[in-house]
Parts: structure tokens; C-alpha cells; sequence
């Protein structure tokens, strides 16, 4: 449990789409303050944050989320890319900039 806020920037990055449920991570982190952001990325769930996706029908591994892989590869690397050249390197490529490009992609804070 996070019962202070956070020093540092944290993002967490989930499979699915907000929803009005309570879920875990939601108590968790209720009082991170404001270093804390979630990006949400549709149409995935939890093993298309693996390399899964990329030969799941050759495997015959079902259920790795909706999102082709290519896709889902993209916005994953891109998030975490911007996220640490915003907060490591000083860029001026935030996360919160991707909304438009990636419509996959709902970003709260």
C-alpha cells in the first residue's frame, strides 16, 4: 500500500479500460499524489505485456488480447520509451502527449 506521496515518477501501465469497479491497484495506490500516472492501453490483457503476442497463434496460446501485435508492441515500447526520456533524460515528450496518436491509449492521472 502507497499511504504517502510518491518522490518519485511511477507509471503504471494496464491491460483493459477504466471501469467504475474498485479494483486492487486503484486501493493501492489511492494516495500516490500526483509523481503517479496509469496509462491504459484497450484491447489487451495481462500477457500481451509479454513477448506472447508476437507467437501466440503458432503456439496456440489463446486469449493474448485484441490488439495486433505489431500494434501492441508499438504503443508498449512508445509508452515507456516517453515516459523515461521525459523523466531520465529531460525531454519534452511526455506521456500525455499520445492520446491523439494512439487512440488505443486512455491515460489518467
Amino acid at each position: 500500500m502507497v499511504y504517502q506521496d510518491l518522490h518519485t515518477p511511477f507509471l503504471l501501465v494496464r491491460a483493459g479500460s477504466p471501469n467504475s469497479k474498485i479494483e486492487f491497484n486503484d486501493i493501492v495506490f489511492s494516495h500516490a499524489g500526483p509523481n503517479f500516472s496509469q496509462v491504459w492501453v484497450e484491447n489487451t490483457v495481462h500477457t500481451s505485456f509479454t513477448d506472447l503476442p508476437c507467437f501466440a497463434d503458432e503456439l496456440g496460446i489463446p486469449d493474448t488480447g485484441n490488439l495486433a501485435p505489431r500494434r501492441n508492441f508499438q504503443i508498449i515500447s512508445k509508452i515507456i520509451l516517453r515516459f523515461f526520456d521525459h523523466h531520465l533524460m529531460q525531454g519534452n515528450h511526455a506521456i500525455f502527449d499520445m492520446a491523439a496518436e494512439y487512440p488505443e491509449i486512455i491515460i489518467t492521472k
